[in-house]
């Protein structure tokens, strides 16, 4: 009965671990802010649509404000991909495009605007009140979480062999009164 005892607290480290707490703990998104305050401007000379949005990091709760190329961006968005990333202040003299909260909204609309979703995750782009397509904002797992695995990783797994070690040699001392490392 006292071995089952003792190997409670065992079975405790070895399930809650440094190594299951690095995995655990660094699974972090950033993804479009509560209100993620969208605008659209044409980037004509791109060709392609400057998407300016508000960004919130599972990690430091921090909201910051992002601009990407959409057409530039597409399948990494889709592949929830970091996209890349422009300055916001690249926005400079590109003409805004209007958008609205819905098609109603758009009395007299111009020939080029969007609608904002009402969850405010996507748009629509619309020409001639025509939908070009539906585009989320992007959703991705924060890049950082991955480099801190990476560097902390050793770290943790050498902490967790040290504990079991420590856990086997303290085993082996109850068990054998001391008499394992000097056998008769």
């Amino acid at each position: 009965m006292r071995a089952w005892l003792l190997f409670l607290p065992v079975l405790s480290l070895l399930t809650s671990g440094c190594t299951a707490m690095l995995w655990q703990h660094t699974d972090w998104d950033c993804h479009p802010a509560p209100q993620p305050r969208v605008e659209l401007f044409n980037a004509t000379r791109e060709k392609d649509v400057l998407v300016v949005y508000d960004e919130k990091s599972d990690r430091s709760k921090v909201i910051r404000r992002r601009a990407y190329l959409l057409r530039h961006n597409e399948k990494r968005i889709i592949n929830q991909w970091q996209p890349v990333f422009v300055t916001p202040a690249s926005v400079g003299r590109l003409e805004p495009i209007p958008t609205f909260f819905s098609v109603n909204d758009a009395t007299n609309p111009p020939p080029y605007f969007a609608v904002v979703a009402t969850n405010a995750m996507s748009f629509t782009l619309f020409t001639n009140q025509v939908p070009l397509g539906i585009h989320d904002l992007p959703w991705y797992q924060d890049p950082m979480g991955q480099r801190e695995r990476a560097i902390c990783a050793p770290v943790a797994v050498t902490i967790d062999a040290a504990i079991v070690a420590g856990i086997v040699y303290g085993a082996l001392l109850y068990y054998t009164d001391g008499n394992f490392l000097y056998p008769p």
